[in-house]
């Protein structure tokens, strides 16, 4: 009961946060790259074992699975190769039928991280860890997604939380879900001033030392 509380007050965060990076990092994109489809091009990304190629052709698999007018609307179906066909769709349309983990692959593999850079000061959280921050937040949606469980859980791909922000008195595990949650607080602030949700699930997790604690320093079982 209480996970499930938890995941849909996270969903709540989670989306207000990936709706706004989308937006922003789309804009940013476009600013510098104008409307061609540098996405689909591997020397846009650092190569790292294969995250070039990988990155592409998830992308063109998000653009495939797409009913979008837009998409359609700057697809030529007549041509059969994927990577020309879609060579038109600029990034401010790719980008809505993206995943949230490919958005996120883009903001840490790009060559180019003026957009990301950008990105960051437009909502105004710090730079340092902010690629990896979003890459942890599209992990903790995919589990929240797919409705798999947050209590005594670890995430694969650790929340920094910069010293500022660790709340005093409490302590939590690195990897633990709590770190992101800590993060997931602090964007929502910055983004629109909210902390309704933060909160709430501040309470729920003091109200429940036991869930909070599995919450904050989960043993995996």
């Amino acid at each position: 009961m209480l996970d499930s509380q938890l995941r849909h007050l996270l969903l709540q965060q989670l989306e207000v946060i990936e709706t706004t990076i989308r937006a922003e990092y789309a804009h940013e994109l476009g600013r510098l790259f104008g409307n061609t489809a540098f996405y689909l091009d591997e020397d846009t990304y650092v190569d790292v074992k294969g995250k070039p190629s990988q990155i592409v052709d998830g992308i063109i698999r998000d653009l495939e699975r797409s009913n979008s007018r837009m998409i359609g609307h700057y697809t030529d179906t007549n041509i059969k190769d994927p990577m020309s066909r879609y060579r038109e769709v600029p990034i401010w349309v790719a980008v809505e039928v993206m995943s949230f983990g490919r958005i996120s692959n883009m903001l840490v593999y790009m060559k180019e991280i003026t957009p990301a850079k950008k990105v960051a000061e437009n909502i105004g959280v710090r730079w340092g860890p902010f690629s990896e921050t979003i890459h942890s937040f599209s992990v903790l949606r995919n589990i929240c997604a797919h409705w798999m469980q947050l209590w005594n859980r670890t995430l694969d791909i650790q929340c920094h939380v910069p010293k500022k922000y660790r709340p005093r008195n409490i302590k939590f595990t690195p990897n633990s879900m709590y770190a992101a949650i800590i993060m997931l607080n602090h964007y929502r602030l910055k983004i629109d001033g909210n902390n309704d949700i933060g909160g709430t699930i501040e309470k729920m997790l003091n109200d429940n030392p036991e869930f909070g604690n599995g919450i904050r320093n989960p043993q995996m079982k």
